[in-house]
């Protein structure tokens, strides 16, 4: 159960900081031109709980990629999340298509899986050798 809130709790955040940090400063350089976002702060919760969904379902992929042994579970999972990423928010932001924007748009979801994968990972790893 700590897998799954790693993801929904961390996997938002992770987003959310990915979308300023990475995808905005890409964004702009794929446009041409600087890109800014505004959000009212009333809606932070709900665009939360929103970005909570996916990462639940990474989450599900990283705990089904566990029990079948996966090599490299956190590269697994994040191709997971930056496959869902481009699914869910090619259309949702109706982006134009502009080579490079889905490699781009995936970061969202595979960065956040990624590091997600890996805490779980280090986290199963620490518990398994103090048992």
């Amino acid at each position: 159960m700590k897998r799954f809130a790693i993801f929904a709790i961390l996997g938002p955040a992770l987003a959310a900081v990915t979308l300023l940090l990475v995808l905005l400063p890409l964004a702009g350089l794929l446009e041409g031109q600087r890109i800014e976002i505004s959000t009212p702060a009333r809606q932070l919760p709900s665009i939360f709980l929103i970005c909570m969904f996916p990462a639940l379902v990474v989450g599900l992929f990283d705990w089904v990629a566990e029990i079948i042994e996966v090599p490299f579970r956190p590269i697994g999972a994040a191709i997971a999340g930056w496959v869902l990423a481009v699914i869910v928010l090619r259309a949702t932001l109706a982006l134009p298509d502009v080579a490079g924007w889905s490699i781009v748009i995936g970061l969202i979801g595979g960065i956040p899986a990624f590091i997600c994968s890996w805490l779980t990972l280090k986290i199963n790893k620490r518990q398994s050798a103090n048992a």
